[in-house]
């Protein structure tokens, strides 16, 4: 980042800058679309309250830009930095860990997801590293002291990214599922870990009520979003999508838009936006299904607008596929859990526009999958040869005890 001197370009006003911008000015969390709207749950609260304590602390400047840029390139090298231990609570050998940090720092595939704090993704992408890791920690023991500590490690990445919502959800099903023969024993941890999530969440779903007069848990921009993303000028991409007009009723592109937007209100307007959205898939059906498909395989090759970062993505993702099959085999925790993630975390954005940041949350997972391919199949030509790889079931997968799949 330094190097580079990316930290030297102009502020973009983004959402989450103004959200950060009216916060530091004393103005509430407020106002994400360049023109005065009110109050908001277009956001999601902690990150625009971390960039607002930057906005408190530096003058509008370079020393500002710098110390954004700083605070995010630090939640991407802390991320990359808790690989090796993640990688130990889903009882995979600690070498795959650190192989797949220093890829990721070395090989910076999403260079402006990882230094600019315009965006929410790093931060979200090392609170679900971490929150995944204490769950781990869960299978290895039942603790009501490390059933907390999960809870609160996932409520607070609740409230920085929402659609982790989903995977919490699946882990926690997949959770039970594999203690169901000691079921008795799981209702007090399965109780201690829910309590911080509700407790941390609360607040910010009591205040949402309060201001709208609405029960919104944690943002309340889906109508929005739909409407964004299927109309008649919508494509699979963010950048297909600008360049198409997709964006011509959101309330950040007009300042007639964002007028219609603070006349009404934001509770009314998403309901507009989902009920124009909604009358459109209906009317095209086959339009909204290309889409869908569209923006899944965008999702799944990692597509970033630079053609050779692209390639590798895809080359990344090759490797976590294999990776993921040998997690199933040999290390059967790591491939319930990571198998989850996978499972849950896209949903969301098949539906939605496709950005380069909402899939870099898995960029870890990707890593660290493929480190696991790369890994076993170095060993297995170094001790055994190819053909051990085939050597054994694909399912001898969640009757295995956990205890005896710690690494040496």
């Amino acid at each position: 980042m330094l190097v580079t001197g990316s930290y030297r370009q102009p502020d973009i006003r983004v959402e989450i800058v103004n959200v950060a911008e009216s916060l530091a000015a004393g103005k509430g969390f407020s106002n994400p679309y360049g023109c005065t709207t009110g109050p908001t749950t277009h956001l999601a609260p902690v990150y625009p309250f971390v960039v607002s304590l930057i906005y408190e602390m530096f003058p509008p400047g370079s020393s500002r830009q710098l110390a954004r840029f700083m605070l995010s390139t630090t939640f991407t090298s802390l991320a990359y930095a808790v690989l090796p231990w993640l990688a130990t609570c889903l009882c995979l050998p600690q070498r795959v860990g650190f192989l797949a940090g220093l890829v990721g720092a070395a090989v910076p595939l999403f260079f402006w997801v990882e230094v600019t704090s315009d965006w929410e993704a790093p931060l979200s992408a090392l609170l679900l590293l971490v929150a995944l890791g204490a769950f781990a920690s869960l299978f290895e023991q039942l603790s009501v002291r490390r059933a907390v500590a999960a809870g609160i490690a996932w409520g607070v990445a609740l409230l920085t990214a929402p659609t982790l919502l989903l995977v919490f959800v699946g882990l926690f099903v997949a959770w039970m599922w594999h203690g169901r023969r000691h079921i008795a024993a799981m209702l007090r941890p399965a109780a201690a870990l829910w309590l911080p999530v509700v407790l941390l969440i609360l607040p910010w779903t009591i205040r949402n009520y309060l201001v709208f007069h609405d029960l919104i848990l944690i943002r309340g921009n889906a109508g929005l979003q739909l409407l964004m993303s299927f109309n008649p000028r919508a494509r699979a991409t963010f950048d297909e999508g600008t360049a198409s007009g997709a964006f011509l009723d959101h309330p950040y592109s007009t300042e007639q838009a964002c007028r219609e937007f603070a006349r009404f209100g934001e509770v009314e307007m998403n309901r507009v936006y989902q009920q124009r959205a909604l009358e459109w898939i209906r009317a095209n059906p086959r339009r909204s299904s290309q889409l869908i498909l569209q923006r899944f395989v965008t999702f799944w090759r990692g597509a970033v607008p630079s053609p050779a970062k692209t390639v590798f993505s895809e080359i990344l993702t090759l490797f976590a596929l294999p990776g993921m099959w040998l997690c199933l085999r040999r290390y059967p925790i790591a491939g319930l859990l990571l198998g989850f993630v996978l499972l849950t975390y896209p949903l969301v954005y098949y539906i939605n526009i496709f950005e380069p940041r909402y899939r870099y949350p898995l960029h870890s997972i990707f890593l660290l999958l493929a480190c696991v391919f790369l890994t076993e199949i170095g060993r297995v030509f170094r001790d055994h040869g190819v053909k051990h790889i085939f050597s054994k079931p694909l399912w001898p997968v969640m009757q295995t005890d956990p205890a005896r799949l710690r690494p040496r």
